[in-house]
Formats: structure tokens, C-alpha cells, sequence
């Protein structure tokens, strides 16, 4: 994923752009905290992560995992 700090989407997604949904999500993003946001074919899509899934964050340069109810930097 590109990012997990932004709670509104971003002004010119590119087709397969992902984000880590951060609190309190406004706009196209509403009510889809935690998720992953996905831009594709013009729209964005949500996928709710599983218990174990592996994110690597590209801004951060680091692994997050989802624990079941959010995600945590990985040791």
C-alpha cells in the first residue's frame, strides 16, 4: 500500500493505487476505516483485511499486520 495516515482519498489515483483507510475516513472514504482502499476503472473499492494479513507500507518502508482489529507495526 502507498499510505495508512490518510482518511480522505487522494486528489488523482492511479489505476491499482492502494491505502490503508485511516480514522475517521471522510468522503469517498466514509465509514471505511481499517480497510483497504483500492482505485480501479475509476472507482475505489474496499477489501476488509483477515487476522494475519501483511501490508508493506511504501511511505514507511515497513511491514504492518492486521491483528483482527487494527493494523500494528510489525517487530
Amino acid at each position: 500500500v502507498i499510505d495508512r495516515d490518510l482518511a480522505a482519498p487522494p486528489g488523482s489515483p492511479a489505476d491499482g493505487d492502494r491505502y490503508i483507510v485511516a480514522g475517521s475516513p471522510t468522503g469517498a472514504w466514509s465509514g471505511q476505516a481499517g480497510k483497504i482502499a483500492y482505485w480501479r476503472d475509476g472507482a475505489w473499492e474496499f477489501i476488509a483485511p483477515a487476522t494475519g494479513w501483511l501490508a508493506w507500507v511504501v511511505d514507511e518502508a515497513m511491514a504492518v499486520t492486521w491483528t483482527g482489529s487494527a493494523w500494528a507495526t510489525r517487530a
